[in-house]
């Protein structure tokens, strides 16, 4: 299963090309697409509630979500440990990485940097 970061669900959204044919080699490979339902929340959030349109209510509804659940709760408490970290402006990204792992699934992100240093996290640039 893959796991689409914030950055690519966006890219999508704006139509940007690479990001559309990453999505239908998925398809055509009859690869599960999920997100975790912290990207959703960031998506949502940047939004702001009066803007968030049919599309991307649509796009979200068409991922399957993972929730972040206690297993994610946990996850999320040992990569903190382990990248010594408690920066709430990073911890958006270690609990989408949580439910990554927690979940087998392939992180596909551009920004691959937000995610350095966690171990057992499969990424997928595009």
């Amino acid at each position: 299963m893959i796991l689409l970061d914030t950055d690519i669900i966006i890219a999508l959204l704006k139509g940007e090309s690479n990001a559309v044919l990453k999505i239908e080699k998925f398809s055509e490979d009859k690869i599960q697409l999920c997100t975790s339902s912290i990207n959703a929340f960031e998506i949502l959030s940047s939004i702001g509630h009066e803007k968030i349109s049919e599309q991307v209510l649509s796009a979200l509804k068409s991922l399957k979500i993972l929730e972040f659940d206690f297993d994610c709760a946990q996850k999320t408490a040992e990569i903190c440990a382990h990248l010594k970290t408690s920066n709430k402006s990073e911890i958006h990204r270690v609990m989408t990485a949580s439910s990554a792992i927690v979940n087998g699934c392939t992180l596909v992100t551009r920004e691959t940097r937000n995610y350095e240093g966690i171990p057992n996290l499969k990424i997928e640039t595009w």
